[in-house]
């Protein structure tokens, strides 16, 4: 069975719900610009529940974090695991915030890998 996606008010803006393939493909395209050597997979834990994870292509970075995105059917949370260092980085009610959440933060880690590098 298909999971069921909830649309807010407007395109775009669907309230928190189980993550799939669809809004695994609506990120990748998000970070597309910001990040483009990052990628965005849909993994499932042990017990069947979603995750997006978002990470650096380039292997040889042992500095950029990956980014966890995670749904509770009502919040969608996005969370940072840099080494083995996990941290929040915050919860939303709607996907178009939780995009521009991961838009952002994907533009600071490339101002800070410039740094860095």
């Amino acid at each position: 069975m298909k999971p069921k996606i909830l649309y807010g008010d407007a395109p775009g803006h669907e309230s928190a719900c189980v993550l799939s393939a669809e809004h695994q493909h609506r990120i990748s395209a998000a970070i597309a610009a910001a990040a483009p050597n990052w990628l965005a997979e849909l993994h499932y834990d042990e017990s069947g529940k979603p995750a997006i994870i978002i990470m650096d292509n380039d292997l040889e970075d042992d500095i950029a974090p990956t980014l966890i995105v995670q749904s509770d059917q009502i919040m969608f949370s996005l969370g940072e695991l840099c080494g083995c260092m996990y941290r929040e980085l915050g919860e939303y009610e709607m996907w178009a915030d939780l995009l521009r959440a991961v838009r952002i933060r994907l533009l600071w880690e490339k101002q800070a890998s410039g740094i860095l590098h």
